[in-house]
């Protein structure tokens, strides 16, 4: 089984992804990036053995429940091959969470993925073929987005393939107060 962690961003990139997927429409595009809700991945998915999954599942619940709320920086809309995402600055906590999670993953035998080394937190709005991407970027480039985002719910997936589309949300961790 594969299993993925994210911040759920929620309604705060309502506004472009709404946008994107109407002109995903207008040009009749299957877009696998609207089956999950809109997130910021904080490691790539990884295959772990059935076995430790419900384990894993519990111990990364009780990691995001102690992570306290806390603010991102977004940087910019971008075109990345067939990727068109929203880019986020990285953070101390958020390459924290990262580093755990890389950590995390190799006790149940998870090798580190070679994007893991230099990791891009993005939020994608398309994924598919890079023709089709660059359309879809020049329509919606000039779309406002927020300039911070809050963390305050993480969401924990997986999926028997690994295939994009094809993940499902298992839990959602939400943290209702911002704690200082």
């Amino acid at each position: 089984m594969y299993i993925w962690t994210a911040i759920d961003l929620g309604r705060q990139v309502d506004g472009i992804r709404k946008r994107a997927e109407a002109v995903c429409s207008e040009m009749g595009v299957d877009n696998p990036a609207f089956t999950l809700p809109s997130h910021i991945s904080l490691k790539i998915s990884c295959e772990i053995d059935d076995r430790y999954f419900d384990e894993a599942v519990e111990r990364l619940s009780e990691k995001f429940e102690e992570t306290l709320p806390f603010e991102i920086k977004r940087d910019d809309i971008e075109q990345n091959g067939g990727i068109v995402w929203i880019k986020h600055f990285p953070s101390d906590k958020l390459q924290a969470l990262h580093n755990f999670l890389v950590e995390f993953f190799r006790k149940y035998g998870c090798s580190e993925h070679i994007f893991d080394s230099d990791f891009a937190f993005h939020t994608s709005l398309y994924v598919g073929k890079a023709d089709v991407a660059e359309k879809i970027y020049e329509e919606i480039k000039n779309t406002d987005i927020p300039d911070r985002l809050t963390v305050e719910s993480f969401i924990i997936g997986c999926s028997e393939t690994g295939l994009a589309g094809e993940y499902r949300v298992l839990k959602r961790i939400n943290k209702a107060i911002i704690e200082e």
